[in-house]
């Protein structure tokens, strides 16, 4: 098994109280793959750089995940066909990196709305 993180998104036409059914939803197909989720947090609601679907703001959920290599074009797949999945992106977890962004993009977009 390699440790992978997984980075989707939920298009902002979803209000804040509908989407953790969603998440709960996308939980579930994952470990019906056998993944096993180390962290599942909810980076925040940030503006997309371009518009994906007439969409312009979407939820960024961040997993952090081992799951065997032969199980990784399934996953790909299932996250594709999924209706409520905008985009995502999956990457094998190097230890030793150091984090790209900061958990904090609700202060960020605040920050952004300011100006």
């Amino acid at each position: 098994m390699s440790r992978y993180e997984l980075l989707y998104i939920i298009p902002a036409t979803y209000a804040e109280t509908e989407l953790q059914p969603v998440i709960d939803a996308i939980t579930k197909a994952l470990t019906g793959l056998g993944v096993t989720i180390s962290r599942n947090e909810m980076v925040g609601k940030i503006k997309l750089t371009y518009p994906v679907n007439h969409v312009r703001y979407g939820y960024y959920i961040l997993v952090d995940m081992d799951l065997e290599t032969s199980k990784v074009a399934a996953l790909n797949e299932l996250l594709r066909l999924h209706t409520d999945v905008l985009r995502h992106s999956l990457m094998i977890k190097d230890p030793k990196a150091k984090p790209i962004f900061k958990l904090n993009a609700h202060r960020r977009t605040s920050q952004e709305s300011g100006r």
